[in-house]
C-alpha cells in the first residue's frame, strides 16, 4: 500500500513538470534593430550661363552722324540710330509716300499738322521706317536746320504711319517761309537699312500763323 502511494505521488510530480512547458514565456523583449538613414547626395546647382550682350548699333558707313532726340515718342523698343538723311541716291524699298495737306503753319493757324502714310516693298522684312527731316528758308536756298529723327507707327501690312506736328519742329520760328525736307529710312530687326527713299525737298511747306 505505501508503495502505492509513493508512485502516485512521483506520477503526480511528473504531470507538474510536464505542464511547465505548456506555460507562455516571459522572454525579454529584443530591442527592434536601429535603422540608419543615409541622406542623399546633395544635388550640384547647375550653373546658369550668362547671356551675351548684344551688340550695339553701329553707325552705317562713313556717312555723317548725330545724336537725334524722339520729338514724339510712340511705342519702341530701340532707339534712333545714329545715321541721318543723306543727298545718296534712293535705294528704294519704298511703293508709295503721301503727304496731306502740302502745307501747314505753327501758331495758331490750321492745319497745324501733317499726316504721312509710307507704304514699303517688303513688310515682311521690314521692322521700322524712320522719319528724318529738316527745314530749309524760302528766301535763301542753302540756309537749313541740322536733321532731326523720330519713329513712324508701324499700321500693318507694310504701311506706316506719322504725323508731323508744326510744334515739334525746331528751329521753326526762325523761318518766315520754309520747305520741310523729309526722307524715310526702313530697317531690319538688326537696324540694318533695307531701304531709303528720296529727300523730298519741295513738296511741303511750313509758314507762321498770321
Amino acid at each position: 500500500m505505501r508503495k502505492l502511494v509513493l508512485l502516485m505521488i512521483a506520477m503526480l510530480l511528473l504531470q507538474g513538470c510536464s505542464a511547465l512547458n505548456f506555460l507562455p514565456a516571459t522572454d525579454t523583449p529584443v530591442p527592434s534593430p536601429t535603422i540608419t538613414h543615409t541622406p542623399t547626395s546633395t544635388p550640384t546647382p547647375t550653373r546658369t550661363s550668362t547671356p551675351t550682350p548684344r551688340d550695339t548699333v553701329t553707325p552705317i558707313g562713313a556717312i555723317p552722324t548725330f545724336t537725334p532726340f524722339i520729338l514724339v515718342s510712340p511705342p519702341s523698343d530701340a532707339p534712333i540710330p545714329d545715321f541721318i538723311a543723306t543727298p545718296d541716291l534712293p535705294t528704294g524699298g519704298f511703293q508709295t509716300v503721301e503727304i496731306s495737306p502740302g502745307k501747314f503753319f505753327y501758331g495758331s493757324c490750321k492745319p497745324n499738322y501733317v499726316k504721312m502714310t509710307i507704304t514699303v516693298d517688303n513688310p515682311l522684312e521690314v521692322k521700322r521706317v524712320y522719319l528724318f527731316f529738316r527745314l530749309e528758308s524760302g528766301k535763301k536756298p542753302g540756309d537749313t536746320t541740322p536733321w532731326s529723327g523720330t519713329v513712324t507707327d508701324n499700321d500693318g501690312g507694310g504701311v506706316f504711319l506719322y504725323t508731323l506736328w508744326a510744334r515739334n519742329i525746331p528751329e521753326r520760328k526762325n523761318f518766315i517761309r520754309a520747305w520741310v525736307h523729309y526722307q524715310f529710312v526702313a530697317v531690319d530687326e538688326e537696324e540694318n537699312i533695307l531701304g531709303r527713299s528720296q529727300i523730298y525737298s519741295r513738296t511741303l511747306v511750313l509758314e507762321p500763323c498770321r
